[in-house]
């Protein structure tokens, strides 16, 4: 570990990414979106051979959202990043170290770096929460998502 990487980093890292506020905002956004993701994505037949999404088709929308996701996440981490007076190289340096005591924690991170993560971790939450009814949604014929 570098010397960037002070006592004590991963637990200040869990204890930031286990607040309320977080897990707040990744609940309102899953609970917001997941379902869209699932339902305007050809997720379930694009699964590669080692379990990753490969190709597949997704809706301009279901980019959009995964943009969302992106720059929600690289809010929250860039407040942690600089509570800790960290480089750019140094945080992902500290990430790649994170995996191997956290790897949820860090999935959730991958998300923002790769789209098929992001995939995996709506498509896991649609199928472990109730769609709420006043967000169902249909495709209509040319695959668009509409209410």
């Amino acid at each position: 570990i570098s010397d960037f990487m002070k006592e004590g980093f991963e637990e200040r890292f869990q204890e930031f990414l286990g607040c309320e506020e977080f897990d707040e905002k990744m609940e309102d956004f899953m609970s917001r979106y997941a379902h869209e993701v699932v339902r305007c994505s050809d997720i379930g037949e694009s699964k590669g051979h080692e379990g990753e999404f490969e190709g597949g088709e997704f809706t301009h929308e279901v980019y959009s959202i995964y943009d969302k996701y992106v720059l929600m996440i690289e809010k929250i981490l860039g407040k942690f990043q600089e509570s800790e007076n960290l480089s750019n190289h140094e945080f992902k340096a500290a990430m790649e170290n994170m995996q191997r005591i956290d790897p949820l924690m860090v999935k959730l991170i991958l998300c923002t770096w790769e789209f098929g993560y992001f995939l995996d971790i709506c498509k896991d939450y649609s199928d472990s929460n109730e769609m709420p009814r006043e967000g169902k949604e249909e495709k209509n014929d040319e695959g668009k998502c509409h209410k």
